[in-house]
């Protein structure tokens, strides 16, 4: 699933070759699981954008810290308007 998301962000061309599927005994040995493997899917698929999405919430929550912080320890100067008038 990775090479093929990197594949296809990078734009590497590729084709699709069609093979042949056997089931033995019905498919009695699959371990596949629906719920499970689908959300590891879906994770690999949508983690880049969750990643990014998490990396702007705590950079602008730390902007907004730092400067609350700067605006309370540092004595207000006449040179700066902090409100409008």
């Amino acid at each position: 699933m990775n090479m093929l998301t990197e594949t296809a962000l990078n734009k590497v061309p590729f084709e699709i070759v069609e093979i042949q599927t056997i089931y033995l005994d019905n498919n009695s040995e699959s371990h596949f699981r629906p719920v499970i493997d689908s959300f590891q899917i879906y994770r690999i698929l949508l983690g880049n954008f969750f990643k990014y999405f998490l990396s702007s919430l705590l950079s602008a929550a730390l902007d907004l810290s730092v400067f609350g912080l700067a605006d309370w320890l540092l004595p207000k100067s006449p040179f700066i308007f902090w409100e409008l008038q």
